[in-house]
């Protein structure tokens, strides 16, 4: 339960930082805003490939002396990773702040930016360790200052709200809460820096992290390469739109945190105790389960676009309800995908995703692209709905097939 509710609170906060950066930023640099956290993104790509999904799947099979050796060494390891990829990602976003900062403005916009992508990948390896080690408490505190602070001060410094701020807030808590996870509940615990835990923690992190790598990096290109297209080919106010619109989307997401956060060390646990038919029932009843309340929410949502978006942002986007009632069907495909991918990880098969995504790449990369830069960010919206249809498919397949292909090898010794 102290799982569900940090993931509840992280994904909440998301959503009303997404909700709250909407009302209090002029469109312009809402759109902004909103490209910073998909390039952000690509930084949790990162972090999670080759760090923090290796350790939730590999520490829980690990005895106790060998898993503090590899969470000292996978600490240290994401620490040093930190400086090089947000210096590679700022030099990426320098390219769309440039549209409207310029000069000092803009190297404050980049330092800033730099500042959170270290700051996020920090946090994505201290939550998932303390889940991996049982320690939803500890996660839980780290999200209530870094989640539920980003939240107050954004409500409380609206008045004054630029993009600069909005991005420095929200590093400024993340930082804030990962501190408070080592200095209180993590206070006596020792990380000493050894370089042959740290080489063997990377070995075995490379092995497993390059396959979930490049399905991840792919997932990443069908999933949002959209976007940045609509940031690449049309104006931060349209990108706004496409923002305010896929809020719907994001309802899911306190539910797909949930999934990866809890499900997959017990998803990995499951298949190495009991086998691949108990993990078939695990990840079949979840997904089922989740899916019922994001049917129900989508179908209001299709029918009231506009409601949705005057309760939330108090504001007018422009003509966006046909957006919005296309992102109404996203967000129970979503958890589905989310879901199935945890049991695919747990049979340590995620290269089995690759073909799904390879497909969904190529055809986000060609027509996706024309989509987003020919009709803005309503091609966008149908290339997103389009590549879910294919990729919960996709997922679906190859799940059944593993888990079938392990069952009749169980049947037959």
């Amino acid at each position: 339960m102290v799982g569900a509710w940090d993931s509840a609170i992280v994904s909440l906060s998301g959503f009303l930082t997404n909700v709250l950066a909407g009302r209090f930023l002029v469109p312009v640099e809402y759109g902004l805003f909103i490209t910073a956290f998909i390039v952000a993104n690509m930084a949790m790509l990162i972090q999670s490939s080759f760090i923090s999904s290796p350790y939730a799947i590999l520490a829980p099979r690990m005895e106790a002396a060998q898993r503090r050796e590899y969470l000292a060494g996978s600490t240290w390891i994401t620490c040093g990773s930190t400086i090089p990829v947000a210096i590679i990602l700022s030099t990426g976003m320098y390219f769309y702040f440039r549209k409207t900062l310029a000069g000092m403005g803009l190297a404050t916009a980049l330092a800033i930016f730099a500042f959170y992508v270290a700051t996020v990948m920090l946090q994505d390896f201290v939550r998932r360790a303390c889940f991996t080690h049982r320690r939803e408490p500890a996660a839980l505190l780290l999200d209530i200052i870094s989640a539920g602070g980003q939240v107050l001060f954004l409500v409380a410094l609206r008045s004054r709200m630029t993009l600069d701020m909005a991005l420095m807030i929200v590093s400024g808590t993340t930082a804030l809460g990962i501190g408070a996870v080592y200095l209180v509940p993590l206070r006596n615990k020792s990380l000493p820096i050894r370089l042959q835990p740290m080489r063997q923690a990377a070995r075995e992190n490379v092995v497993l992290g390059k396959w979930l790598f490049v399905t991840a990096g792919v997932s990443w290109i069908a999933n949002q390469i959209y976007i940045l297209a609509v940031a690449t080919f049309q104006t931060p106010i349209v990108v706004a739109q496409l923002g305010a619109a896929r809020t719907i989307a994001a309802v899911s997401n306190p539910a797909i945190m949930t999934v990866e956060n809890m499900g997959t060390p017990r998803a990995s646990r499951l298949v190495h105790e009991s086998g691949d038919a108990a993990l078939r029932r695990f990840i079949g009843k979840i997904t089922l389960v989740g899916c019922l309340p994001f049917l129900a929410l989508g179908a209001l949502c299709f029918a009231y676009p506009d409601t949705f978006i005057r309760i939330l942002f108090h504001r007018s986007f422009g003509e966006i309800s046909t957006l919005v009632r296309i992102f109404s069907l996203m967000p129970f495909m979503w958890f589905a995908t989310r879901s199935i991918a945890v049991g695919i990880n747990a049979l340590k098969k995620p290269r089995a995703l690759l073909p799904v995504y390879a497909i969904i790449a190529c055809t986000t990369l060609t027509i996706g692209v024309y989509l987003a830069k020919r009709y803005g960010a309503l091609g966008a919206a149908y290339g997103l709905l389009f590549n879910s249809i294919l990729m919960v498919t996709g997922f679906l397949i190859q799940f059944l097939r593993l888990t079938r292909r392990g069952s009749s090898a169980v049947q037959a010794s």
